[in-house]
């Protein structure tokens, strides 16, 4: 059921990151994007929080996949995608909270969110397709 709901979660922050090439290819999407974006550090911050936890299960059943390595990489692509847009997502409130935290890790915040935003185009590409697969295969990939 998480991968459900991580896999639909990654889509509409795929939405939310793409949103201005979105809404040049389809401009009735503009009011319905506007509506959703009211809630665009929360979606962040919930990517962030299951692709850290994708990322950290990924890496620690990494041998374990060995019978199914696409899957594998599936599934660490789409946790990787979800933490980094996810962080891009969540800017603004990761910055004023890690203020008081160690300078690498908010310096780290701030560059890979930058770096993020600067390839909006392929991140939400990325995101969508990476979360239709994770949103749908449960539901059809056994």
């Amino acid at each position: 059921m998480i991968h459900i709901i991580a896999g639909w979660l990654l889509v509409l922050a795929g939405g939310l990151i793409g949103a201005e090439r979105i809404v040049a290819r389809q401009p009735d999407l503009k009011e319905t994007l506007q509506h959703v974006q009211i809630y665009q550090e929360s979606v962040g911050l919930l990517n962030l929080l299951l692709g850290l936890g994708g990322v950290f299960h990924a890496l620690s059943t990494a041998t374990t996949h060995s019978y199914a390595p696409l899957y594998w990489l599936l599934s660490a692509g789409a946790s990787f995608t979800a933490a980094a847009v996810g962080v891009a997502l969540s800017a603004p409130v990761l910055n004023v909270k890690l203020q008081s935290a160690p300078m690498w890790l908010h310096r780290g915040a701030i560059y890979s969110s930058l770096w993020v935003r600067e390839r909006a185009g392929a991140a939400s590409w990325l995101a969508l397709s990476l979360g239709l697969w994770r949103g749908l295969d449960p539901l059809f990939g056994g």
